[in-house]
C-alpha cells in the first residue's frame, strides 16, 4: 500500500474515532443535564418542604400566642423580656412542671394508640 493510501486510511480511522468520541460526549452531556435537572427538582422539593414546615411552625406559634393573650389580656402590653421572664417563672413552678409532664405522657399515649 502506498504512503498516500495509508495516510487516507489513518485519517478515515481518526475521523471515525472522532465521530464516536463526539457521540459519547453528546450522550454524556445529555446525561449530565438530566442529572442536573433531577438534582434541581430534589432541591426544590426540599426547599418546599422546609418552607412548609416553617409556615406550619409560624402558624402554630401565632395560634398559641393568641391563646395566651386571650387568657391573660394584660400580657399584650408587656415587653418581650418581661413576657419571657414571666413564662420562665411560670414554667419553673413544680405544679406547672407536673402538668407539662402529664400532658406529655397523654400525648405520647395518644400517638402510640393511634
Amino acid at each position: 500500500m502506498s504512503e498516500s493510501k495509508k495516510n487516507k486510511t489513518k485519517i478515515e480511522k481518526l475521523k471515525e474515532e472522532k465521530k464516536v468520541v463526539e457521540e459519547e460526549l453528546a450522550k454524556a452531556e445529555k446525561k449530565q443535564e438530566q442529572i442536573e435537572q433531577q438534582l434541581q427538582r430534589a432541591e426544590n422539593r426540599a426547599d418546599f418542604l422546609k418552607d412548609n414546615e416553617r409556615r406550619r411552625r409560624t402558624h402554630r406559634l401565632v395560634i398559641k400566642g393568641a391563646i395566651v393573650e386571650d387568657i391573660a389580656p394584660c400580657l399584650k402590653n408587656c415587653s418581650d423580656q418581661e413576657f419571657y421572664n414571666l413564662m420562665d417563672e411560670i414554667f419553673s413552678l413544680p405544679q406547672v412542671q407536673g402538668l407539662i409532664m402529664t400532658q406529655k405522657e397523654n400525648t405520647q399515649e395518644e400517638e402510640q394508640n393511634g
